[in-house]
């Protein structure tokens, strides 16, 4: 029988999450149960561009969302060559983190970790009274998760939350990709563009090839890893 430490265990798992994320993403009607998850990914991918804000030497103003689960981050100095792609790359190797943590110390350890990041971001750097309740109630979430789900259910719910990371980030890469040859909107690899002297089909690529080396190796590393029985 394969256990939960096992290689089989972790690719059925992986293969489940799977086909639940292809359900609530592709199916009408159901993206409104995946709601909370979009804005989970959005808080992360905003995360991201703030971690890469102060630690080359920016200050982070705020980070906010809107109801339709669209994020912005505003900061003042930092380097704007590394803030930029810190949204796509961070919100892989949040997933990537959360997911190898799952498979190592167990999904109820991994929850509480997503909770703790969204609660430091809470306290640092979310701004607005609808930003504040949407961290709170993630928070809230994923701490109940944590403490109130079985270890079985725990594992799952923290390896989809860290595949939709991956997922949503490569997505977004992949819809940046298409778009930069439109140099008339302002995004990531546009402005990156306008700093270098190479096009932004460039750096969508180049970013969108770093994120799947990233959540390759993490998938290789979660089913080649045995954890410990408890």
């Amino acid at each position: 029988m394969a256990t939960a430490g096992s290689a089989t265990g972790a690719r059925r798992t992986l293969l489940w999450v799977g086909a639940l994320s292809v359900v609530l993403w592709m199916v009408p009607g159901l993206n409104l149960a995946a709601y909370p998850v979009r804005m989970f990914v959005t808080i992360l991918h905003e995360t991201g561009h703030a971690l890469a804000g102060v630690s080359t030497g920016g200050t982070v103003l705020g980070i906010a969302v809107d109801s339709v689960g669209n994020g912005v981050t505003t900061s003042s100095g930092g380097i704007i060559g590394l803030i930029l792609p810190a949204g796509y790359i961070g919100a892989v190797l949040f997933g990537a983190a959360f997911l190898l943590l799952a498979r190592q110390a167990g999904g109820r350890a991994a929850l509480w970790a997503m909770a703790a990041v969204v609660a430091l971001d809470g306290a640092l750097w979310i701004r607005g009274v609808f930003s504040l309740g949407v961290a709170i109630s993630l928070i809230v979430l994923l701490a109940l998760m944590a403490r109130w789900l079985r270890p079985a259910a725990a594992a799952f719910a923290a390896v989809f939350l860290s595949l939709q990371l991956c997922f949503s980030a490569l997505s977004d890469l992949r819809d940046l990709l298409w778009l930069a040859a439109d140099y008339s909107l302002p995004t990531d690899a546009v402005q990156m563009s306008r700093l270098f002297a190479l096009p932004a089909v460039f750096w969508a690529v180049l970013w969108a090839i770093l994120g799947t080396i990233v959540f390759v190796r993490a998938l290789r590393s979660y089913v080649g890893q045995v954890r410990p029985a408890n």
